[in-house]
């Protein structure tokens, strides 16, 4: 006979939306750390390594958006850093990226 597979379960939903409806949970304003205010725009020039790295985010100029911290290296600055050139870099795959950007303390 032909063998009948079980259902696959739904995903489990993360503690913080147990017990909340789909509108809620869609409605609820994001609340990642890494997010910079909309309304402070971002710096429009390069920034300097030592500005960047892990720490307090407090300490970041304004505007950084944390979890793209090696795009507002100067490319000399990031070819120093990451010791290959920002196209290189953005060939890369995800986790190699974020990989190398915990190396260098910009993760």
């Amino acid at each position: 006979g032909t063998k009948k597979w079980a259902p696959v379960p739904a995903p489990v939903l993360r503690k913080s939306l147990v017990g909340m409806d789909v509108a809620a949970a869609e409605k609820q304003a994001p609340t990642a750390v890494d997010q910079a205010e909309p309304d402070i725009p971002e710096p429009t020039g390069p920034v300097e390594y030592s500005k960047l790295v892990a720490g307090d985010p407090g300490s970041w100029p304004k505007g950084i958006k944390a979890d793209q911290r090696e795009k507002y290296l100067s490319d000399e600055e990031f070819e120093e850093v990451f010791q290959m050139s920002k196209d290189e870099f953005a060939k890369l795959k995800k986790w190699k990226k974020n990989d190398m950007k915990k190396a260098v303390k910009l993760f």
